[in-house]
């Protein structure tokens, strides 16, 4: 049983945890359930409230996105700094490195260096892991080109947008558009309005301060920064039946909204061409209200062509989930003929627990990485 829900949060965003731990974390959970204001779930109008339960999950929220990247100091300066996430560093030597560069795709290596960011305090937040590789490796999108296929986004909560789109700024991040408003759709037909910011973050990766105002925010946020740790991430791909199989079928996740969309031009967030009409899905992990993916197909294929991304380039390379029913997703990609393969515990830190691990490769060959077991 995974889902991110409040009172499992701290367990399934964990790389791994004693039975005490568990235990403790449950009760914690429980009591920031009973400390929420009294509402009914089922009556929310708000597409991301879950109607769903945790139990009925088969594989957790997103957990972790592992980024290729060449500049350890612009990734640490973006994510510790911009970002106030925590970084730990890594480095692995000898058959340990050699696992990990193999089950990540990279050339083999007898020394490999990667980084850690988690939002302290919020441990249901997403893990960003960023693995480091020579420099002058190619990245996977050029100048942030929107236009291709593949993963493209992460997305962090924040509170007073307007001052993070600032900091950001300070940071040598300005946002590209600066804050915008999106006006959506509450379940029964009410508007609301998101504010959102989009930024070029290192290694061709948007990242996206989102501002939901009195509405839920899109994860937890810290109090004392006014922002979480990623809640969520974006892919551009090139059929949403097949994704909408692949997590549906595969992963056992939900699909809570499927609207239409439109660029708001070049001087968009998406720097798109004006006009670009867009399929935008958010999916979630039943009974989860954060680690989730928005998916966005390009539906006026006359302005756009979107480019299918080759080899292991800088970027978002690799989406990491747990599961208690591994067995099931197994089976379910077996059925639909999906590319896996299983990967060897000397591939993890010590601090990523997986007694068993599998890849999978889906829809427009994005790879997905589900950890069971400590």
């Amino acid at each position: 049983m995974y889902g991110r829900s409040s009172l499992e949060s701290c367990i399934n965003r964990s790389f791994g945890v004693s039975n005490m731990k568990r235990r403790t974390f449950l009760c914690v959970g429980i009591w920031f359930m009973l400390s929420l204001p009294v509402a009914s779930v089922a009556q929310s109008t708000d597409p991301l409230v879950p109607t769903s339960r945790v139990e009925d999950a088969r594989v957790g929220p997103l957990a972790m996105v592992t980024i290729i990247s060449d500049n350890p100091v612009a990734t640490k300066r973006f994510y510790q700094g911009a970002m106030d996430m925590a970084a730990k560093d890594y480095e692995l030597r000898g058959q340990s490195a050699l696992a990990m560069a193999n089950q990540l795709g990279l050339t083999p290596r007898s020394r490999l260096l990667f980084s850690m960011f988690t939002r302290p305090g919020l441990p249901q937040a997403t893990k960003v892991r960023v693995v480091y590789v020579d420099s002058g490796t190619d990245q996977a999108r050029p100048n942030h080109n929107s236009e291709y296929l593949g993963p493209l986004s992460l997305g962090f909560p924040v509170r007073a947008i307007e001052a993070r789109a600032a900091m950001l700024s300070a940071f040598g991040n300005p946002a590209t558009a600066g804050v915008t408003t999106l006006n959506l759709s509450r379940s029964d037909g009410s508007p609301y309005a998101v504010k959102e910011a989009h930024f070029k973050g290192p290694d061709g990766v948007l990242s996206l301060a989102i501002d939901r105002g009195d509405m839920q925010a899109v994860g937890a946020i810290d109090p004392a920064f006014d922002i979480g740790g990623p809640a969520y991430s974006g892919m551009i791909v090139s059929d949403t039946k097949a994704m909408d199989g692949f997590l549906a079928d595969v992963m056992g996740f939900e699909k809570r909204r499927d609207v239409e969309l439109a660029s708001s031009g070049p001087n968009g967030g998406l720097g798109l061409p004006s006009g670009t009409r867009f399929q935008f899905q958010q999916w979630f992990a039943p009974g989860s209200a954060t680690g989730y993916f928005v998916v966005m197909r390009y539906l006026n294929a006359g302005k756009i062509r979107p480019i299918t991304l080759v080899g292991r380039s800088r970027g978002i390379i690799r989406y990491s989930f747990h599961t208690n029913r591994l067995n099931e997703v197994v089976s379910s990609a077996r059925r639909a003929n999906y590319a896996m393969a299983f990967t060897s515990r000397k591939a993890y830190p010590e601090d990523i627990k997986a007694r068993s691990a599998v890849v999978l490769k889906g829809p427009d060959g994005i790879e997905f990485e589900f950890l069971q077991g400590q």
